[in-house]
């Protein structure tokens, strides 16, 4: 027999950071060029900075294997860190499996003079997200500004800092997982004319990532992402291809 093994190992690390500045005014007394600067708006004058930061780390591996072209094998795994989740649940492991079997290689199919390739396949995947989660979920966030948390406490014209909470954290939220099942049979017949394909799939969302419904009394402050529930999605592929020729020239 012929053996064929492919093997790869590997690492990979992402880090994004960045920080921006800026600011904003209007009620300009003339449109002059020369005299647009921040400086000389007379009304909704702003100014603000902020910082980002995220991270991810993963280690992974393949492995895929195929004897004489009739037995075909591939494994996946993989172990994926994000900074976007709590320390609990901030990694998470991923494998990926699949199968194939080309029977029309067979000795006993090669006297079938209608069948020209013949072959079955399964495979079952785990992938990992973190879509649409904030490198900051994990955190309650307050913030602070002059019309909305600032107050004369004591009533002498003299006001003070205060601070409200724009963001809820959750420590809890975790990588939604997104599995994958399919099997399949292809085959071409009739000298290569005719092509069919019947596939049963299925795909599952285990901790689907939503913000958490709250109610108004919760507030303004922004909800977290969280492992919100469980979807499913399954069904039939079916598809069939055929190829004539009328002559040399006209073939559909």
């Amino acid at each position: 027999g012929n053996h064929n093994i492919k093997l790869l190992v590997g690492s990979e690390a992402i880090q994004n950071y960045g920080r921006g500045v800026g600011g904003s005014s209007s009620g300009f007394f003339s449109t002059d060029p020369n005299y647009l600067v921040l400086n000389n708006g007379t009304s909704n004058v702003t100014n603000y900075s902020n910082a980002y930061a995220n991270s991810l780390y993963s280690l992974f591996s393949r492995l895929d294997y195929n004897f004489d072209g009739k037995y075909l094998l591939a494994a996946t795994v993989r172990r994926d860190g994000s900074s976007r989740f709590g320390e609990t649940r901030r990694y998470g492991v991923f494998p990926s499996f699949s199968a194939g079997w080309r029977i029309s290689r067979e000795g006993f199919m090669q006297n079938i003079g209608w069948l020209n390739d013949l072959k079955l396949r399964a495979s079952w995947g785990k992938l990992g997200s973190q879509n649409n989660v904030s490198p900051t979920n994990a955190f309650t966030l307050f913030n602070a500004g002059f019309g909305t948390s600032y107050y004369d406490i004591n009533g002498t014209g003299s006001i003070r800092q205060g601070f409200y909470q724009t963001n809820i954290g959750n420590q809890q939220t975790g990588w939604e997982e997104d599995i994958i099942t399919n099997f399949g049979i292809d085959a071409t017949i009739f000298n290569s004319k005719l092509d069919l394909s019947v596939e049963y799939y299925k795909k599952e969302i285990n901790g689907l990532l939503f913000p958490q419904p709250l109610p108004a009394t919760t507030g303004d402050a922004s909800p977290p992402i969280i492992n919100i529930g469980d979807i499913e999605n399954k069904g039939w592929d079916i598809s069939a291809n055929y190829r004539g020729r009328i002559t040399n020239d006209f073939q559909f």
